[in-house]
């Protein structure tokens, strides 16, 4: 201890230095930083210079396919199209199921990524088709989703039209096969 310093003193005054000379250690880090950067880039001969990252302008957005295109790929069974917009999240796998209602047996709509079928939006109106991709599609249809005669070679005439009730999907008015 010097002069007179308590033990409590003696600690206070070491720590001040130590934090003095942390203050002083970090000022002269902060000052080799700004003279590194300061320093002009020179190329090194093994190595090519390195290239900043390229930043693309987004691509082309994939329109919103309309309601007539969706019935036509259906009916061309074009599984590619159907993959791609699954894959665009413009097409939801669903499935249906049948339950009493306030109005009799309604057909509820949910998301499975198993589903038979598929919900998407067109215009603000969701619409539902069964899903060709599938091997058992026809089984996800039952006359109060679908009307007709549903088979591999039957063309769909419209899809089933959906509406949100009490935050259930069901169907408003039922699709129709040839």
């Amino acid at each position: 201890m010097r002069n007179n310093e308590t033990p409590i003193q003696e600690s206070l005054i070491n720590q001040s230095s130590i934090i003095g000379k942390l203050d002083y250690n970090n000022q002269q880090l902060f000052e080799i930083s700004q003279q590194i950067q300061r320093v002009p880039y020179r190329e090194s001969s093994r190595q090519p210079p390195r290239q900043p990252p390229r930043i693309l302008p987004p691509g082309p957005t994939m329109p919103e396919p309309d309601f007539q295109s969706v019935i036509d790929k259906f009916n061309a069974n074009d599984s590619n199209w159907f993959r791609e917009q699954i894959e665009l999240d413009f097409f939801q796998k669903v499935q249906a199921k049948e339950i009493p209602g306030s109005y009799g047996r309604v057909i509820q709509i949910s998301l499975q990524p198993s589903g038979l079928l598929l919900k998407y939006k067109v215009n603000g109106t969701e619409w539902v088709i069964p899903n060709r991709q599938e091997r058992l599609w026809l089984r996800a249809i039952n006359q109060s989703l679908f009307s007709g005669s549903p088979s591999n070679n039957s063309p769909l005439i419209r899809p089933a039209k959906l509406e949100l009730r009490d935050n259930i999907w069901q169907v408003k008015e039922p699709g129709q096969f040839q």
